[in-house]
Formats: C-alpha cells, structure tokens, sequence
C-alpha cells in the first residue's frame, strides 16, 4: 500500500542563501486551523511526527506550517515549541510571505538539482466538500477525541453550541457509528443523563481532519493532560458555556481546550478569544478544596505566576480565572499576593455558579463571591459589595 501524508510538494528554489549557496529546497506545506479543537502542544507532536516520516522518503525535506489563525499566539505558541528541535520547519500565518529566514533551522543544505517527485501521495483533508452539517458533526466529534467520555452539557460547551444542537448532532453520530453510550459510570451520574464517548472509526476520521500522519501514537497527545475528578473534570468543561452566558458578545470564543500542555503547564482549562476585540487568554483554574488553605495560596500564585510569564511571552492579554469554594476564595483573597500588569486581569468566582462571571479589571482583580458567598441570584453586572476587599493585592 502507498504511503500517504497529508502535505503539499511544493520545490522552491532558493538565491544567494549564506553558507550553503543557491539550491533547490524539497518544500512541503502542511496547513492547520487552529480552530480544528487540537492545542498547539499536540499539533507540535504531530509536525514531529510528520517530519520523521519525511525523512524516511527524502534526503533534506523542509516543511512550511500555514496556520489558518485568527489572532497571533497559537502561531507564535506552535513556533516557540518547535524552537530549538533542529528541524527544517517554518511557521507562518496563512498568507504570510515566506522567507528563507523564516525556517527555525536556518541556514540548511540545499541541492543543486531540482527535487524529483515524491514516491508517496500527498492527500491533505480537504474540509470545503463538507456540508455545514457535517462540519457541524466534525466540530463535535474533535471535542469528544480530546475525552475518555462526556455528557451532553460538557460536549455542548466545548462545541460552543447549544444543548438542544449538540443533542441532535450526538444522536446522528450514533447512528453513523462514530459515538456510543458509556456505561461505566457510577450511578449517580447516570442520574445526571447519558455519557458518550467516541468509537475507532471516529478516531480515525478526527485524525484525517487533523492531518495527523498514519501510524504515529497519538493518543496520549491528544487527550486531556492530566487527572482529575469527575466534578473537578465537569467545572472546567462547562466553563466556557459559562463564559459565553456571562459575557455574551463581549468575547467571542476562538478554541477552548480542557487540560492541555502549555509550555510544560496544565491549565485546567484555556480559552482564546478577543475580549472586546483585542485577542485575549483566558486561562482557567479550579480547585475543589480538598488541601489546606495556604497550600491553596502558595499553587494559585504559582500558576498565576505561569500563566503570566507565557502571555507576556507571546504578547497577549491575559485573564486568569479561579473558582473555588467560598473558604477558598477568602484565603486566597486574604493570604495571595499577585503581581499585576495593565494585561493582566484577576477573576475569582465561585465554582457552583453556571451563569455568571464578573467582567476583568486589566491591572486588578475582580469578583461576585464577598465574604459571605455567593449569591445565586445577584445581578452579574453589580460589583463587589466592597471594592477595598481587593486592596491587599499588589500591582506593579
């Protein structure tokens, strides 16, 4: 059977390249959406992948990433990953000019002759011949890859469409033999409603999509990133409906992802968007309140201080958001000293609440959760009860 990789061939002749001279580069295109539901630390595994298969079938190949992106940083979050790996790889926004420079390998060996022809097939997905059903279906199918199993409401969020939408694209899935119920779930969360999960064939048509190469382990690249419960597993799943119901047209959802590797970090949840236009991280973490109070402070500030220094790396806005428990909040509101810039915003909200969120204060924090809890039913637009109950936290 042939090989096949999803690439494009496209030789490129290169003039007066330092060190190695004129010459031909054996150039292959891979593009990527980054709206495809695969974070970037798993697209890196891939394009990893794809160029050892490369290797096998040609002396010096070079491979030029297109991402189709609607902001900067999961172009600039691919590239940083692949810095430094001695690969022949490039990275560039879809319609970006490429140059020689461009390649993280810069300067490489060239031939004088002209690339022959490939002895495999190049066969990228081609997604245009999909109908807005089936794109529809698709999009469903690449949040379920990325989880053992999920219930309704949890693939709804992360789909970012409503529940009554997603239970109709669920059950065309089943009939078409890419989902099935899951079973092996306690009883009480049968009583929550049925969980699914995704079967091989599924698997493998969410692989094509992703032009993810053949016969490459994928799966613990693919999947969420880390334990955790089932009711710690479920906030962060459902936070990005909450998002949605709370902010409405003030942030449009780009990706969200459960439990992806970021920069050697694993956020709960990330979110990428633009909040009020202006391309923002929101990155999500939840805790259920089962360690000491100041154990909370000290791993909140920590991550906090991660999340920090990856959005200033990539130059983009940053909402860090905590839900907790009330006793949690208020320990970390009391004891937590975080260092505040302009791009930064501080939200710490209570993790049963399913509507609401306050709005970010960039260069300071803010919250619906007071010293006394929650309210069900306050207004999500009225602020803090008392605006000096954030007085203790630094800015710089």
């Amino acid at each position: 059977m042939q090989q096949t990789l999803p690439l494009t061939w496209s030789p490129y002749i290169v003039w007066s390249q330092p060190v190695f001279g004129d010459g031909w580069m054996d150039r292959f295109i891979y593009l990527v959406d980054s709206r495809d539901g695969l974070p970037p630390s798993a697209r890196v595994e891939a394009i990893k992948s794809l160029m050892k298969q490369l290797k096998r079938y040609r002396n010096c190949p070079c491979l030029w990433v297109q991402v189709d992106s609607p902001g900067s940083w999961y172009v600039t979050a691919l590239r940083g990953a692949l810095t430094g790996l001695k690969l022949d790889v490039a990275v560039l926004p879809l319609g970006a000019e490429l140059r020689v420079i461009d390649f993280l390998n810069y300067p490489f060996p060239v031939s004088s002759r002209r690339p022959s022809k490939p002895s495999f097939e190049c066969l990228p997905f081609n997604d245009t011949a999909l109908t807005q059903s089936e794109k529809a279906e698709l999009r469903v199918l690449r949040c379920m890859a990325r989880m053992e199993y999920a219930g309704l409401k949890e693939i709804a969020s992360l789909a970012c469409y409503g529940v009554t939408h997603t239970r109709h694209l669920v059950e065309r899935l089943q009939t078409k033999g890419l989902i099935k119920p899951f079973e092996e779930v306690s009883a009480r969360d049968k009583k929550k409603g049925p969980r699914w999960a995704i079967r091989h064939p599924g698997i493998q048509y969410v692989y094509r999509s992703w032009n993810i190469p053949h016969h490459i382990p994928f799966r613990m690249k693919r999947i969420e990133q880390k334990f955790a419960g089932p009711k710690h597993r479920e906030k962060s799943r459902i936070f990005t409906a909450r998002l949605r119901k709370a902010y409405e047209s003030n942030f449009e959802v780009w990706q969200s992802w459960t439990e992806p590797g970021l920069a050697g970090q694993h956020p709960d949840t990330i979110v990428w968007g633009a909040y009020q236009g202006v391309e923002t991280l929101i990155w999500l973490e939840v805790e259920t309140g089962k360690k000491k109070g100041l154990k909370h402070v000290q791993e909140i500030e920590d991550r906090f201080w991660n999340a920090q220094v990856i959005a200033e790396r990539h130059n983009v806005r940053l909402m860090f958001v905590f839900l907790s428990m009330p006793w949690v909040l208020r320990v970390v509101t009391e004891h937590a000293r975080f260092k505040l810039t302009p791009n930064t915003a501080i939200i710490l909200d209570n993790w049963m609440d399913r509507e609401h969120l306050a709005r970010p204060i960039f260069n300071g924090v803010n919250s619906f959760s007071c010293e006394d809890g929650y309210k069900r039913k306050r207004n999500p637009k009225r602020p803090p009860r008392d605006p000096s109950f954030f007085d203790r936290f630094e800015e710089k």
